[in-house]
C-alpha cells in the first residue's frame, strides 16, 4: 500500500459540528483508491460541491512501477478555506503519463466532513483485465489488444510465436530470423533487398544476402572462379563484372582507333565496338585529285590517317596518266580526251580548230624541214636544209619566206631568244641568227663540223648560248658575239643538248661510237657549261640487249625530270640522279626512230617520229593513240601550251594544233 499527503500544498479546514466548518486541519477524508491494471498516471480530484472551488493531484512517478494484480493507492483529502463540508471526490486513471487521452476508468463520490475527525471513503477503479495482466482491452478503452492472453500487453517483449505480443501492430518484429528475397532460387538472397524479420523462412526467402544480381540465377559469390562468359554480369559476385575480360571498356583500333572493347555477341569474347571502318583509297598516278577508275581494287585506310603519297579518296578518272582528263572536266582544245568520253576536243572546243598543215605555203612546201622553234613573242621560225628558212609573226597569217638570207646552209638546229630572234646551227659548223628583218653574224665555229642540236639560256643577265656536233664536240657563244669556245672534244658523237636557266648542267646526248650509227651504244653525260672534257660526266643508262643506235634529242622538264629519245623506239627518263630508266612504248606499238621531244610539264611530254606520228607521253605512261599521224616523217617539235603546238618534217611539212 501507498500513502500520500494529497494536496500537500493546499491550505484546507474541516468542519466540526453543525454549529461550524471544520478547520483545514480538523477534519479529512482518508481516500483509498484501488485498481486492477498498469495505470501510468491517477488522477484525484476534490471539489465543493456547495461551490466552485477544486483542487487535483496527479500521481504518475509513483505508479510506473506498479506490480500486477490489485493495487492501492491511499491519500488524505483536507477542504479549503471557504469550502462547504460536502466534497465531490473523483479518482480517474490514464495509461498515458501525460495524462491525457481516453480514461481508463474513473469513479467518483460525495463525502460530508464531520467537524473534527478523519473518515474512510474508497473508490474502486477496478477494469475490465480478462487475463489479469494489468492492461485493459482496448474493446473498452485500453491497450490490451489480446485481453485473453496475459503475455499480450504493451510492456510484453515480442517473441516469435506470429503474435503481435507487444500490441503495436507488427507481427514478430525485432525479433526471429531476417530473410532476404531469393527471387533467382539460386540459394542466395538479394544483397541490395531490406530483410523480413521473420519466425519461419517465408517462400523464396534465405538467411543469405551476397548476392549482386538476384534477377540471375547464375550470378553468385564464388571463391576462384573464371568468369567464361562475357556478358556484363558480375558471376561471382566479387564486385568486378566480367573480370575475366580485363580489356573491356578500353580503348580499341580494330580496324581504326577510336573504338572500346565490348563483350561480343557470342558472349565468349571481346569484340571493338565504335571503331570506325576503314576507307577507301585510290591511286592519283597524275596528281589531279581524282582517282584511277580502272584501279583492280581500293586500298584501305583509317579515316585519320593521311592518304599515302599520290592517292585520293574517289576513282572518278578515266585517264589516270593525264592530269587534264576526267570525268567532269569540261573539254579543252588540247588533243586530249579531257571529260573521258572516247572522244578529243568534241563541242567545238577548238571552235573550229584542229591540226592544220602548211604544205602548200609557197614560203613552206617542197623544203625539207629540220628545225622548229617558238619565241616567246609568239613568232613561229622553221629552218632545213639549203638555207630554207620562214617566220610566222601573228597567228592566223601566212609563213613569210627568209630563204637564204643567212646564206645557203642546211640548218639542223634553231633556238629562239626572248624578243623572237632565232639562233642557228647547221652544216659546217655553220652559225647565223635572224631578228625577222636582217641575219646577223654569220660564221663558222671551230673544226667545221656539223652542229646537230643548239640551246640558250640566261646566266647573269647575260644569253649564253651551246652547240654541239657529231663529232662530239660542245661549243658556246655569247648571243651577238662573232667568237666562240670549244670546251671540249670527245669520241662519242652528240646529236642533242638542252638545260634549264641558271647554272644547272647541260644534258648531252648522243652515241658512243661516232662511226657506226647500228652498233653505238647510246650515251648521256653532262656538263656545267664551263671547263673542259674533265667537267664531263657520263649517266649510267639501263642495259638494252641488242641494242644499237643513237639517242637523238633531250629535253629537261626541270632540274630533276629530264626525257631523252632515239633510235628504235628508245626512250629513258631522268629523275635527277645520275641514272636514267626505260619508258616501255605502249602494247601494239611499232617501233619507230624518234627524232625529237619536248615537254611542256612531267605529264605532257610529246614525241616525234620518223613515221609521221607525235604521241602524248603523260607522267604515268602513254596517251592510248597518237595525237598526229600524217604521211611523211617529222624531224622536230615546238610546243608553248597545249595548243600552240608545231611539227616539222620532210617534203614542206609543217603542221600547227590548233588552227
Amino acid at each position: 500500500m501507498f500513502r500520500f499527503a494529497l494536496f500537500s500544498l493546499m491550505t484546507t479546514v474541516l468542519l466540526s459540528g453543525c454549529s461550524r466548518s471544520p478547520g483545514a486541519r480538523e477534519a479529512a477524508v482518508k481516500l483509498t483508491v484501488t485498481y486492477n491494471f498498469k495505470a501510468k498516471c491517477l488522477v484525484v480530484t476534490a471539489r465543493d460541491r456547495n461551490g466552485s472551488g477544486e483542487t487535483t493531484e496527479a500521481l504518475t512517478d509513483n505508479l510506473k512501477d506498479f506490480a500486477q494484480g490489485s493495487q492501492t493507492a491511499v491519500l488524505a483529502v483536507f477542504r479549503k478555506d471557504g469550502w462547504s463540508r460536502t466534497l465531490n471526490l473523483t479518482a480517474t486513471a490514464y495509461e498515458s503519463p501525460l495524462c491525457k487521452g481516453p480514461a481508463l476508468v474513473e469513479r467518483a463520490l460525495t463525502v460530508e466532513l464531520p467537524e473534527t475527525q478523519v473518515i474512510e471513503q474508497t473508490l474502486d477503479l477496478a477494469g475490465p483485465d480478462g487475463d489479469e495482466d494489468g492492461y485493459i482491452a482496448d474493446s473498452e478503452g485500453g491497450t490490451d489488444c489480446d485481453d485473453a492472453a496475459a503475455n499480450v500487453h504493451p510492456s510484453a517483449s515480442e517473441v516469435c510465436d506470429d503474435q503481435d505480443n507487444n500490441c503495436d501492430g507488427n507481427t514478430d518484429e525485432g525479433v526471429g530470423t531476417s530473410w532476404y528475397p531469393d527471387q533467382d532460387g539460386d540459394g542466395f538472397g538479394d544483397l541490395k533487398a531490406a530483410p523480413l524479420v521473420r519466425c519461419t523462412q517465408p517462400a523464396k526467402h534465405v538467411q543469405d544476402h551476397s548476392d549482386c544480381l538476384d534477377s540471375n540465377a547464375n550470378a553468385y559469390p564464388r571463391k576462384d572462379f573464371t568468369e567464361t562468359t562475357c556478358d556484363e554480369v558480375d558471376d561471382d559476385c566479387n564486385g568486378t563484372v566480367d573480370d575475366t575480360f580485363p580489356l573491356k571498356e578500353t580503348a580499341c583500333e580494330d580496324p581504326c582507333p577510336s573504338g572500346t572493347w565490348v563483350c561480343n555477341s557470342n558472349k565468349n569474347g571481346l569484340a571493338c565496338q565504335g571503331a570506325p571502318p576503314k576507307e577507301p583509297y585510290y591511286p592519283d598516278a597524275d596528281g589531279d585529285g581524282e582517282g584511277d577508275e580502272h584501279s583492280t581494287g581500293p586500298s584501305l585506310k583509317c579515316p585519320k590517317a593521311p592518304f599515302p603519297q599520290g592517292t585520293v579518296a574517289n576513282k572518278t578518272d578515266c585517264d589516270d596518266q593525264d592530269p587534264l582528263n576526267a570525268r567532269g572536266n569540261f573539254e579543252s582544245c588540247d588533243a586530249r580526251d579531257n571529260n573521258c568520253n572516247t572522244t578529243v576536243d568534241e563541242d567545238n572546243a577548238c571552235m573550229g580548230k584542229g591540226w592544220k598543215s602548211f604544205s602548200d605555203d609557197a614560203a613552206i612546201k617542197d623544203r625539207q624541214w629540220k628545225s622548229v622553234s617558238i619565241a616567246p613573242n609568239g613568232w613561229v621560225w622553221v629552218a632545213g636544209d639549203g638555207g630554207k628558212l620562214a617566220v610566222r609573226k601573228n597567228d592566223g597569217v601566212a609563213f613569210s619566206s627568209l630563204d637564204g638570207a643567212c646564206g645557203n646552209t642546211a640548218w639542223k638546229a634553231t633556238w629562239t631568244t626572248v624578243n623572237g630572234i632565232v639562233v642557228l646551227a647547221g652544216d659546217n659548223g655553220q652559225v647565223a641568227w635572224h631578228d625577222g628583218t636582217n641575219c646577223h653574224d654569220q660564221q663558222s665555229v671551230r673544226g667545221g663540223s656539223p652542229l646537230t642540236s643548239v640551246i640558250g639560256r640566261a646566266q647573269n643577265n647575260v644569253t649564253q648560248v651551246y652547240a654541239v656536233n657529231a663529232w662530239g664536240e660542245l661549243y658556246s657563244w655569247t648571243q651577238g658575239s662573232t667568237s666562240s669556245s670549244r670546251h671540249f672534244d670527245s669520241a662519242p658523237t652528240y646529236l642533242g643538248v638542252h638545260t634549264l636557266d641558271g647554272t644547272g648542267p647541260l644534258l648531252l646526248v648522243g652515241g658512243a661510237n661516232e662511226y657506226d650509227r647500228d652498233r653505238s651504244a647510246p650515251l648521256i653525260a653532262d656538263h656545267p657549261g664551263s671547263g673542259n672534257e674533265t667537267a664531263l660526266t657520263l649517266h649510267t643508262l639501263p642495259t638494252i640487249a641488242g641494242y644499237g643506235g643513237y639517242l637523238t634529242a633531250v629535253w629537261m622538264v626541270s632540274s630533276n625530270v629530264a626525257y631523252a629519245v632515239g633510235d628504235k623506239g628508245l626512250i629513258l627518263k631522268w629523275d635527277g640522279n645520275k641514272t636514267w630508266s626505260r619508258v616501255n612504248l605502249p602494247n601494239g606499238t611499232p617501233v619507230a626512230d624518234y627524232t625529237s621531244v619536248v615537254a611542256l610539264d612531267p605529264a605532257s611530254v610529246y614525241v616525234t617520229d620518223m613515221d609521221g606520228r607525235i604521241r602524248l607521253l603523260k607522267s604515268s605512261g602513254w596517251a592510248p593513240d597518237p595525237i598526229y599521224d600524217g604521211p611523211q616523217p617529222l624531224r622536230d617539235i615546238a610546243a608553248k601550251t597545249m595548243n600552240d603546238i608545231w611539227a616539222v618534217g620532210d617534203n614542206g611539212l609543217v603542221v600547227h594544233f590548233a588552227e
